[in-house]
């Protein structure tokens, strides 16, 4: 459809179909979730002294504890501090280590593909206000 909504339409639609907003919400957070979990997880891994990638491991504990939450339509998705202490530092660098931003490098690298799933979320909600 590609049309545009203004933000009164968009408070109109809320307010006349909150549950179904809310479940369009959260589908796109699903989806855009899983494009950042996808290029995060399962792209080539981060080259120590090297180029940049998904998670900087092809296994284990950094790898496996990857989160995605969405709540109250706010999707979150990234590793618990609490589950691996060490994935501040391996994200981030030390003085004795460089930084591995695999995060920032999904965010980056799957912005297209959440654009897309957004357009679909705005066309989807096009329908509740045009009723």
């Amino acid at each position: 459809m590609n049309k545009k909504i203004t933000i009164d339409q968009l408070r109109h639609a809320i307010s006349m179909y909150p549950a179904e907003v809310k479940s369009e919400g959260n589908i796109f957070l699903q989806r855009a979730l899983s494009e950042y979990k996808r290029v995060a997880i399962q792209s080539a891994p981060w080259r120590v002294n090297g180029s940049g990638g998904g998670i900087p491991a092809d296994t284990g504990n950094l790898k496996e504890k990857h989160y995605t939450k969405i709540a109250n339509l706010v999707g979150k998705f990234g590793v618990s501090p609490s589950q691996v202490r060490y994935a501040g530092f391996v994200h981030g660098g030390t003085r004795l280590m460089k930084a591995r931003p695999w995060l920032e490098y999904a965010r980056v690298n799957a912005d297209s593909a959440v654009k897309k799933h957004y357009g679909i979320l705005l066309d989807n909600l096009i329908k509740f206000i045009a009723t």
